[in-house]
């Protein structure tokens, strides 16, 4: 029987391409959690203004999603690389 999957370790890799590529998926997951977290304080950046609230927190949905988005690009980032 033909086995369709290969078989894909570390070792066939090599250890520090394997490490070093989750280290960069990781750095690549923060750099992003940071962007996004900075375009959502620009995008609402009228709201500031109108009601004079400078201090602006960042709702529990939003983190969720900056976190899961962001994760999902350095994944697919780091799996192009």
């Amino acid at each position: 029987m033909k086995k369709l999957k290969s078989e894909f370790t570390i070792n066939e890799i090599g250890k520090l391409q394997f490490y070093s590529g989750i280290l960069v998926g990781i750095g690549y997951s923060i750099i992003l959690n940071y962007l996004f977290r900075f375009t959502l304080k620009v995008a609402n950046f009228g709201v500031f203004i109108n009601e004079w609230k400078w201090d602006y927190e960042i709702n529990t949905y939003y983190y969720y999603l900056i976190g899961f988005t962001s994760v999902g690009f350095a994944f697919c980032y780091t799996i192009y690389i």
